[in-house]
């Protein structure tokens, strides 16, 4: 049986530094801020639909065919309204090959109360069926 490492852990205390390895992220847009229940563990406040933090391609992060897992914790404002984009995405698009997870809600028509909530992770291999 292969053995299991963490591959990443970026518990945003540093900004996207990686404390499991060499993977650093680069932050755009983003303010770290204390975590929940003012924890200074850290957390990262999006502002924006432009605020990412970008981990460059590493070898070590091509997930291939094996089993992973992915942790993270959320927390959007309220009202949800609409699709707040991508809490994680990796794609190649000349391969069309990639995993997104999205986090939405959409709106009702009848209350201003959002209705629905959306936790979305998708896996893409670049298949097109013939």
């Amino acid at each position: 049986m292969a053995e299991h490492k963490l591959t990443g852990h970026w518990p945003l205390t540093e900004g996207a530094r990686d404390i499991a390895g060499e993977n650093h992220g680069a932050a755009h847009h983003v303010d770290f801020v204390d975590g929940p229940r003012d924890n200074a563990s850290g957390s990262a406040h999006f502002k924006s639909s432009d605020s990412q933090i970008e981990i460059p391609a590493a070898p070590d992060l091509q997930l291939g065919n094996q089993d992973f897992s992915i942790t993270v914790w959320v927390r959007c404002d309220r009202p949800m309204r609409g699709v707040f984009g991508d809490v994680l995405a990796k794609f190649d698009p000349f391969s069309r090959c990639g995993i997104n997870l999205q986090i939405a809600g959409s709106t009702a028509g009848y209350s201003s109360m959002s209705d629905t909530r959306h936790v979305h992770f998708g896996i893409d291999d670049g298949y097109v069926g013939g």
